[in-house]
């Protein structure tokens, strides 16, 4: 059973609005002494994945004053499929659950 799980993202930061770089950072998720087979350990994992997913991201967006709407939902897009992505790689039936239903 997998007890750690990597985020790995990939967001594409809006320099210019002709050009794009990609950012890749990596964030481990320790939940080796979570019980998945409780929806209480389940919450929690979900928990932590959804802090990774942000901090990963930029935990409050675009660091401008003013960041424009297409930082805004390039970062929402960002956490969106992070966290999709680490809880496919967990396949966990409840961790899914809650995920689809957030």
């Amino acid at each position: 059973m997998k007890t750690t799980i990597f985020l790995a993202l990939f967001m594409s930061i809006l320099s210019m609005p002709a050009a794009a770089d990609t950012v890749s950072r990596d964030i481990k998720v320790s939940f080796a002494e979570l019980n998945l087979q409780k929806e209480a350990g389940v919450r929690v994992l979900y928990t932590r994945l959804l802090k990774a997913s942000k901090t990963a991201c930029g935990a409050h967006g675009p660091q401008t004053l003013l960041p424009t709407a297409p930082a805004l939902r390039d970062h929402r897009t960002c956490v969106k499929e992070s966290l999709s992505n680490a809880v496919s790689q967990i396949g966990n039936a409840r961790l899914t659950a809650i995920h689809q239903s957030s």
